[in-house]
């Protein structure tokens, strides 16, 4: 895959209910105790991609295993734009549903405000997004460490 993403993302581990039986795509097992899990919520910003900018939010259903890799399965992946659910979909494999997110500079820490609640028109909003930056808009950048989220990953979806 030569595409390149390049962006800033937020991951807020939380302590979810393990999913029910028959959940998860086959060969996926979730990792739990008690029937709790880690799920939580990740928020990404792509400044480049393959579609161009756009924001992904993505809900973290549980930890789980496929054949000895662990990862996490994301029960929900919403996009900001139709190209980027397009993609999701003809590239991945990966189900994603077009919303209406907004990442708000402002608000001190990040926090979801909105979490996705219509499955018809969700709305998303996350504040306290200028917390995700390590520099000004526009910087040069530094460092920075590498994520891999590649189809391999995604097919850890649903």
């Amino acid at each position: 895959y030569p595409w390149l993403f390049r962006g800033r993302l937020w991951f807020r581990p939380a302590v979810v209910r393990s999913p029910p039986a028959g959940a998860l795509p086959d060969g996926v097992r979730a990792l739990s105790l008690f029937g709790w899990s880690i799920g939580g919520v990740v928020a990404l910003e792509y400044d480049e991609s393959p579609v161009g900018p756009y924001l992904e939010y993505v809900s973290m259903g549980a930890l789980v295993s496929k054949r000895g890799t662990v990862g996490q399965w994301g029960s929900r992946l919403y996009v900001s734009n139709a190209e980027a659910e397009r993609a999701c979909v003809r590239v991945w494999g990966v189900p994603a549903t077009a919303a209406a997110i907004e990442f708000e500079e402002g608000g001190g820490a990040l926090c979801v405000e909105r979490p996705p609640e219509s499955a018809a028109a969700p709305q998303i909003e996350v504040s306290g997004w200028s917390s995700a930056r390590s520099a000004a808009e526009g910087a040069p950048a530094r460092g920075g460490l590498p994520v891999l989220w590649t189809p391999t990953l995604k097919a850890l979806w649903a």
